[in-house]
């Protein structure tokens, strides 16, 4: 249940939906397969679609997980772009929610 709760606050927080919290650099949407994104959303990355990474939120048990990923039929961003968005994404969860889990671990770009 905690990482529901978890995930239901960083989808939240980044869309702007909890007053006080302002995280303006991230965007949250529904992909068409109902996949819960997020993305870094600096114009230097969005507006190059070889420097789009996005990441699909998903629970499973009582992790919170985030899959690196892009969009259909736009280029697969190299290995050194998806390191910069998970540093990022690391960034983000480790400012905002550090108080909601216990661990936090990197399986694989």
């Amino acid at each position: 249940m905690a990482a529901v709760v978890l995930k239901n606050q960083i989808i939240a927080a980044v869309k702007g939906d909890i007053n006080g919290l302002d995280i303006d650099t991230w965007t949250y949407v529904k992909s068409g397969d109902k996949f819960d994104i997020v993305f870094h959303n600096p114009d230097q990355y969005v507006n190059e679609p070889e420097k789009n990474v996005i990441f699909k939120v998903e629970v499973a048990g009582n992790e919170v997980s985030f899959s690196t990923a892009w969009w259909k039929g736009k280029p697969e961003p190299s290995r050194e772009m998806l390191s910069l968005h998970t540093g990022r994404l690391t960034e983000l969860l480790l400012r905002y929610f550090s108080g909601g889990y216990m661990r936090f671990s990197i399986v694989d770009l």
